[in-house]
């Protein structure tokens, strides 16, 4: 019974004149999202509505659902026999042993990295050897910009700099609203990468002080340790996991130049370049009016348009049959 009402008492497990804070769960509660396995859906989840629902209809909560949102995140499978990890099966393989070997900044990266939250995923041993390669990389990035002597600042790629800093701010808060890790891990990898571009001119400046700053307080949710750490370098006395999140200019962190491509059937005919965001009517009329496109379709029919927003327009044509050049399927 104890489980199915322990949100309520976890607001404030201090509590001694009742069995919950009726203050703390008007404050916490309900709870903004749950996430576990499916197979609490029969068991735990459906009992705590249950009980949630009686202390409602008795007034002693203001909320009947405890729950606003769910997520059930993929099983992790067993490079062993492919299967489910479970101890009964004696196919697990411990966190304690990567962790041992790698850290646990390296374990998160490599659990995040590993697929969409909701996908089913094999562990791959080598993967977390990619992982742990990021982590030092990233580590070695923040120590240099932590000992580097201070410099006038430069001038080159300045406002590429920014822009991309801005970028990425955006782009990774958006993916953890939308428990995209996997991409999240992606953008941070490839941010990593473009800093050894400019690191050796602006090492030192106080734009690379915000560069690093910035992303240091990125990767806090993602490399826990790490960004302790390495924020105690750059000078800081509180914990980075007290700072604030990094605010983006949407100016700025607007795609500034988008090259879409045009395909037909899957092969390349054309490409255009377009200034900031596109909707994706606005990339099908595009594509539709490119001159090397239109040659290509001819007469035929427009069975169905692909679009990668912002990416690629695909038009699928009719292969036999009507020549007529019906409007195309857009869905």
């Amino acid at each position: 019974a104890d489980s199915n009402w322990y949100f309520l008492r976890f607001a404030d497990p201090q509590y001694a004149a009742g069995p919950w804070n009726p203050g703390a769960v008007a404050y916490w509660l309900p709870v903004d999202w749950y996430v576990g396995g499916a197979e609490h859906a029969v068991m735990h989840l459906l009992y705590a509505r249950f009980f949630t629902k009686v202390l409602f209809d008795e007034g002693l909560v203001a909320f009947s659902e405890p729950f606003s949102r769910l997520r059930n995140q993929g099983s992790m499978l067993s490079p062993i026999d492919g299967m489910r990890m479970s101890k009964s099966r004696g196919n697990v393989v411990t966190p304690d042993e990567v962790v041992a070997r790698h850290g646990a900044d390296a374990l998160r990266v490599s659990v995040l990295f590993i697929g969409p939250f909701a996908q089913d995923a094999t562990w791959d041993p080598a993967g977390i050897a990619g992982a742990a390669r990021f982590v030092r990389r990233l580590f070695a990035l923040i120590v240099r910009a932590a000992e580097a002597p201070a410099r006038d600042e430069a001038s080159e790629n300045r406002e590429e700099i920014l822009a991309r800093l801005h970028r990425l701010v955006r782009v990774v808060g958006e993916a953890i609203e939308g428990f995209r890790f996997n991409v999240l891990i992606a953008e941070m990898m490839t941010f990593l990468n473009d800093t050894g571009r400019w690191e050796p001119s602006w090492r030192g400046t106080a734009v690379w002080r915000e560069v690093v700053e910035v992303f240091v307080r990125l990767c806090a949710p993602i490399t826990p340790f790490l960004a302790e750490e390495t924020w105690s370098r750059l000078g800081h006395r509180e914990s980075i996991h007290q700072a604030a999140w990094p605010a983006y200019d949407p100016a700025l962190a607007a795609e500034r130049e988008r090259t879409v491509v045009v395909q037909v059937d899957g092969r390349t005919r054309d490409r255009f370049t377009v200034a900031g965001e596109i909707d994706r009517e606005t990339m099908i009329e595009l594509a539709l009016g490119r001159e090397r496109v239109r040659r290509t379709i001819g007469g035929r029919t427009i069975q169905n348009v692909i679009v990668v927003p912002g990416r690629l327009v695909n038009l699928v044509i009719e292969q036999t049959g009507n020549r007529g050049g019906t409007k195309p399927d857009r869905a």
